[in-house]
């Protein structure tokens, strides 16, 4: 009727007949799932994957949706699930099905040991099915370089097709930026989000910064050995990527770039150059003040980064961990963003939640295959920096190294000017 299937070599399995007078229920963090073939359940806490065999197994599991009996259980199903009982102690044993830890008292809601668990308390039950999921040791799913779909091309080439219409970018020297940037751990140091960006961007600022963070360096074309498959592009960018396969891609959202028309543009990050994209203006408008809600700005952004994922470029050659590498990626991004625009002294801000709804209208991208996974703010010159409300905070390690690095940017900047 059911089997229970360990996932990892410290699987032990110990079948005891659960009392019948104590409620039991399904786990919080248990999932019933298909496969497209069978039903199975599966829980982030439990080292057995349950598979549900016969249709009888799935009426017991429907029991177990809040506390029950058990007596009460294989009472009610003795004519169509006579192994009702029997059903219950395997999907207690398996770590899917709870017991209380006491027997009720008179008007007393059973207590089960998992809601106490303050370990537990702060973890959803798809937040921890992801951590398990993508790491290894809690489960026997295919993981790492393992080339799902075989040896063959990716489904994505390395950037994509060049576009008719483009505006090109200013591109910056490598002479000016070595002369006129500021110390790494300046810029380390001075760091902060910036919501008060009311001036512009210029296009010529953009352009550095995105050449800066997300240009294409270089491209390489590998082979396969003793293979008669046609070989496959990685490419080398300022900021590193799982396997060089550098899934995001950037699209720039502006409403006040001097030089740059307001709309959707796509990043060319091998010619370094702006797309147009053709979207409905209602979705650019609801894409900027989205950010400017998550960013608690009083205007809207004059410039907003989007990074999407296509997630195919790393899920051809990986598995298990092509979304956990995904996210890493737009935290590096983030970064190269913050670290660039604390040196170009712009303001940057990024964006902790992301509207894959709108995003996908104004960007015109299929969530399913291209999803959005990172936004991020960038404004002009914020002239004088915020006073942070230092009164609450209790110092530690050298805590006055960032009030001496944006002292440092600040002076650097008078100089210039």
């Amino acid at each position: 009727m059911l089997t229970a299937v360990p996932l990892t070599a410290r699987s032990r399995f110990r079948l005891v007949t659960i009392d019948r007078d104590v409620p039991v229920r399904m786990s919080k963090f248990a999932e019933i799932r298909s496969d497209g073939h069978d039903y199975y359940i599966e829980s982030p806490l439990a080292l057995y994957r349950v598979l549900l065999n016969r249709p009888e197994a799935m009426a017991v599991v429907s029991a177990l949706a809040g506390p029950v009996r058990p007596a009460d259980v294989i009472r009610e199903m003795s004519a169509t699930v006579p192994m009702a009982g029997d059903a219950l102690d395997y999907l207690v044993a398996a770590g899917i099905a709870i017991q209380a830890t006491q027997v009720p008292g008179a008007g007393r809601p059973p207590a089960f040991q998992e809601d106490r668990d303050s370990a537990l308390a702060t973890w959803s039950p798809l937040d921890m099915m992801f951590h398990t999921r993508s790491t290894l040791g809690r489960h026997d799913q295919n993981f790492g370089i393992t080339y799902p779909t075989g040896q063959r091309v990716p489904t994505e080439p390395v950037v994509r097709a060049e576009a008719a219409r483009f505006v090109e970018l200013p591109r910056p020297r490598w002479a000016d930026l070595s002369h006129g940037d500021p110390p790494l751990s300046a810029v380390m140091e001075g760091r902060r989000s910036m919501r008060r960006n009311a001036t512009s961007v210029t296009l010529g600022q953009l352009g550095e910064l995105l050449y800066r963070t997300a240009r294409v360096r270089a491209l390489l074309t590998l082979k396969r050995p003793a293979s008669d498959s046609p070989g496959y592009e990685l490419s080398d960018r300022p900021y590193p990527s799982g396997g060089a396969c550098y899934e995001l891609e950037l699209y720039v959202t502006v409403s006040d770039c001097d030089g740059l028309a307001p709309g959707v543009y796509h990043y060319d990050p091998l010619r370094h150059r702006l797309e147009p994209v053709s979207a409905e203006p209602a979705a650019v408008d609801a894409q900027l003040n989205c950010a400017r809600a998550a960013a608690a700005l009083d205007r809207l952004p004059p410039v907003l980064i989007s990074m999407t994922a296509r997630f195919r470029r790393l899920s051809w050659k990986y598995e298990g961990l092509a979304y956990r590498m995904v996210l890493v990626h737009v935290g590096v991004m983030a970064q190269n963003f913050y670290l660039v625009c604390t040196a170009m002294r712009l303001a940057p801000c990024a964006i902790g939640s992301v509207s894959i709804e709108v995003a996908a209208r104004a960007l015109g991208a299929d969530w399913r295959t291209e999803p959005c996974v990172g936004q991020f703010i960038v404004g002009g010159d914020p002239g004088e920096p915020e006073e942070l409300d230092s009164s609450q905070w209790r110092n530690a390690n050298d805590a006055e190294w960032a009030d001496l690095a944006r002292e440092a940017l600040s002076n650097r900047q008078i100089q210039e000017t």
